[in-house]
């Protein structure tokens, strides 16, 4: 009788740590359930839709890359083209100046190089920049707050065309003791988003303000009181140029530099090597023109010579 009551008591002590292991085994169970549950739900939600949003944004950065690659590349090609061939000489050619928008011209039957020519030879000029300033207010626009630093391609787009809009819109680049004595024209960052602005808008996708109609708005606002206000402001960097101690001259031989550079990182080999040499040989006359190595400052400038250097040796 004894024996079958400890019996019972043993059988009994078993089924109660039978229960209390299967208590435990279905606690620990229904953690690691909801645990993998949370992480396969943090996978998704989170970890997936970041890198599907970095993805996203990536794809984007090379859209645009590509959308306005070509564009870019031309608009550059033809400002550095008309910049070097008035930079390249010690003495540039007179009677380009804003005086020009107020004269009535007529053409002449032959072209040849008369009043009329040279009134459209200046506004071409300034067209020239003003277009350039339109592909890269555009590119901006489109770019928006997404990061360029996320590919290397969109990285150095950036890098080449700050280091054109220091050419143009950065005071200190003339480092010349006597700087009060040389004529300049800055065209400030801000300014040339404006001009950028002016000769995109109201435009359809991928076109900018044509020759004709910017003609007609710079040449019937003379002074830059009115609609022509920022096409104004372009034309005075090229206003009656001067031989001696015109630093628009050094600037528009450092855009020529930068411009060659933002190229060659657009499109590599395309340019002939002729018009890299000569980037390169006014690339190590900087520092004499500007005065020093202020220009330096903004910007890898070794960066530029060095891509400068491999585009000679392809």
């Amino acid at each position: 009788m004894a024996e079958d009551q400890m019996g019972l008591v043993r059988e009994s002590f078993g089924q109660a740590l039978t229960i209390k292991d299967i208590l435990t085994a279905s606690v620990i169970g229904a953690f690691v359930s909801t645990f993998g549950t949370l992480v396969g739900l943090y996978l998704k939600d989170v970890l997936a839709v970041r890198s599907f949003e970095r993805w996203k944004a990536r794809q984007t950065l090379i859209g645009i890359y590509r959308r306005y690659r070509m564009p870019i590349f031309f608009a550059a090609e033809e400002l550095s083209g008309r910049l070097h061939s008035i930079a390249k000489s010690e003495s540039p050619a007179k009677g380009y100046s804003v005086q020009l928008l107020k004269t009535q011209t007529k053409r002449d039957p032959t072209a040849l190089a008369g009043e009329h020519y040279k009134q459209y030879r200046f506004v071409s000029h300034v067209y020239r920049l003003c277009s350039f300033l339109a592909w890269l207010e555009m590119y901006r626009r489109d770019i928006g707050n997404l990061d360029v630093d996320a590919l290397d391609r969109n990285h150095r787009l950036e890098s080449c065309l700050e280091n054109v809009r220091s050419a143009i819109a950065d005071g200190w680049v003339n480092s010349h003791a006597d700087i009060d004595t040389w004529r300049d024209c800055l065209i400030f960052r801000e300014e040339l988003r404006a001009i950028g602005f002016q000769m995109a808008e109201d435009q359809k996708d991928l076109t900018i303000l044509d020759f004709g109609s910017f003609s007609e708005v710079l040449q019937s606002d003379p002074n830059g009181d009115a609609s022509a206000r920022w096409f104004y402001q372009a034309a005075l960097f090229f206003d009656d140029l001067q031989p001696n101690k015109d630093f628009r001259i050094v600037r528009m031989r450092l855009l020529v530099v930068m411009l060659t550079d933002l190229m060659e990182v657009l499109e590599p080999g395309r340019l002939p090597p002729t018009y890299i040499k000569t980037a390169l040989e006014w690339f190590d006359d900087i520092d004499r023109a500007t005065g020093g190595k202020e220009w330096r400052r903004a910007g890898d400038k070794d960066a530029v010579k060095e891509r400068l250097r491999r585009a000679t040796r392809v």
